[in-house]
């Protein structure tokens, strides 16, 4: 069965919004583990499954923010980039602060992400077609205003240096000014439209999203149409 994102997209909102509203149990019928986050599970469930109690909720915002705003027209939602990378998501990590960071912080926080990535995806195995269970995600790089900060360098870790200046600094003095960043000819956001462009160094090589981490920075922001920019604060 071939995989549609509407379906996948209703489904994800409806699962997230039923463990929500149900103290975190699940209203599917099939077949959901409470295994690991990086277990090999699956569901039997359609959309039809659907909590009727949710349903009018879950459609009034698939239609008047999802649909109005082209979300799905911009083919860069998670699920596009998973598919893209063929089951994986890459990210570089945008690390906005004057602090190190060690080599285990490092670790944990790839760690995190897969975890987290797969806390959502998990529960998709087998629906509509979706064909993966783990996603492995990676850290391929890290951008930051000086590489001494990177304690312990690792031969295989990518680190960028190439700043600009963050408007937000402007007015927020507490935010640093200089903001880090990858090349964009590494970046899915800047390339997703042109079906034919080769990454340098191959598909490996490239990054999906920035995770943020900036010092003072007030709250978290998230993007899944965009370039995704999750926010890791301190």
């Amino acid at each position: 069965m071939m995989f549609s994102r509407q379906k996948c997209t209703l489904a994800v909102m409806s699962f997230a919004l039923t463990a929500t509203l149900l103290g975190g149990s699940t209203a599917w019928s099939g077949e959901v583990s409470a295994a690991g986050a990086n277990s090999d599970v699956s569901i039997s469930a359609v959309l039809s499954d659907m909590p009727s109690e949710l349903r009018s909720s879950i459609e009034w915002v698939y239609t008047n923010r999802m649909i109005k705003e082209g979300s799905l027209n911009r083919r860069n939602l998670i699920y596009d980039q998973i598919f893209a990378g063929q089951g994986t998501i890459n990210y570089v990590v945008r690390w906005q602060s004057t602090k190190n960071v060690t080599l285990q912080q490092r670790k944990d926080i790839e760690k995190m992400l897969g975890r987290q990535m797969n806390n959502w995806t998990r529960h998709l195995k087998g629906y509509d077609g979706w064909p993966y269970g783990d996603i492995e995600v990676k850290v391929v790089g890290w951008a930051v205003v000086n590489p001494a900060q990177v304690l312990d360098k690792q031969s295989n870790e990518n680190v960028y240096t190439t700043t600009t200046v963050d408007e937000l600094s402007k007015s927020d003095p507490r935010i640093p000014a200089a903001l880090p960043y990858a090349p964009d000819a590494l970046s899915r956001f800047e390339h997703f439209m042109n079906p034919n462009y080769v990454y340098p160094g191959g598909l490996d090589k490239r990054f999906d999203m920035y995770l943020w981490g900036t010092s003072n920075f007030g709250g978290g922001a998230g993007e899944t149409g965009g370039s995704g920019f999750p926010m890791i604060t301190y």
